[in-house]
């Protein structure tokens, strides 16, 4: 079966019912379905921690802001260092240059083809490369961490009356 929104409904409705719409093959035409339902897309978290012992780049660790996409996944840049870049290539999430951003290289990556986001990274699959050694090193303890939205700052107190 091949289906697809309406694209005269807005994607922010797209979980409710009738805004799907049904090739049918017998028909030759595109058929509303009401009764079918999706799931809104995952959005990227804003802020991840990548951290965690690692055997080598500790120094590219650290809180990672989206930036946008990247070959079609979300893309990170640190906060306090925005030429260290977090992205996905070829199956895999990278950690790099700013200048590599999209390529298939940098200091640390993970295997993951199907891992959407990099918090969706198993832990135990990242490596980082060591120069020293010419070889990638596992970095079993990393994690992509993401980062909760920091709390709204309270509501100043009315002034009180004269």
């Amino acid at each position: 079966m091949l289906a697809t929104l309406d694209r005269e409904v807005e994607r922010k409705d797209a979980v409710e019912a009738g805004a799907w719409l049904v090739f049918s093959s017998q028909e030759r035409q595109w058929k509303s379905a009401p009764a079918l339902k999706g799931t809104a897309p995952e959005v990227a978290s804003p802020t991840l921690r990548l951290a965690g012992p690692s055997p080598c780049h500790e120094d590219k660790l650290g809180v990672f802001a989206c930036e946008g996409e990247v070959n079609g996944r979300p893309s990170y840049a640190r906060a306090d260092q925005p030429g260290y870049m977090l992205w996905w290539c070829g199956g895999k999430w990278w950690v790099g240059k700013r200048e590599e951003l999209g390529l298939k290289r940098g200091w640390i990556k993970a295997a993951a083809e199907d891992a959407a986001r990099p918090d969706h990274v198993v832990k135990g699959t990242w490596l980082a490369y060591s120069s020293a050694d010419r070889q990638w090193k596992a970095a079993t303890s990393l994690s992509a961490i993401p980062q909760a939205a920091r709390a709204a700052a309270p509501a100043a107190a009315p002034a009180a009356a004269p």
